[in-house]
């Protein structure tokens, strides 16, 4: 699912469902491609997760995360407003 809210100050929460153990990996990109933050790099039991991230040190401008669980892979946009 999109981010919300987006775009966010300084808080955004990422939703995501997972339907079998599986690992699971949600990492945070700058625009440049550069890793910012791996927010979670592990194996989880099939629920419904809502993660946070905090952007307060980061500067305003577009980012994306990308989830990968199994052979599902996804990339969205959000943006950072400080």
């Amino acid at each position: 699912e999109q981010n919300f809210p987006n775009p966010f100050n300084p808080q955004t929460t990422i939703v995501f469902d997972v339907k079998e153990l599986t690992s699971v990996i949600l990492i945070i990109y700058n625009i440049n491609g550069q890793l910012v933050s791996t927010l979670v790099d592990k194996r989880m039991q099939p629920g419904h997760y809502e993660i946070k991230f905090d952007g307060s040190n980061l500067v305003s401008g577009i980012y994306f995360y990308q989830i990968q669980m199994g052979d599902y892979q996804s990339v969205k946009k959000m943006m950072l407003l400080q």
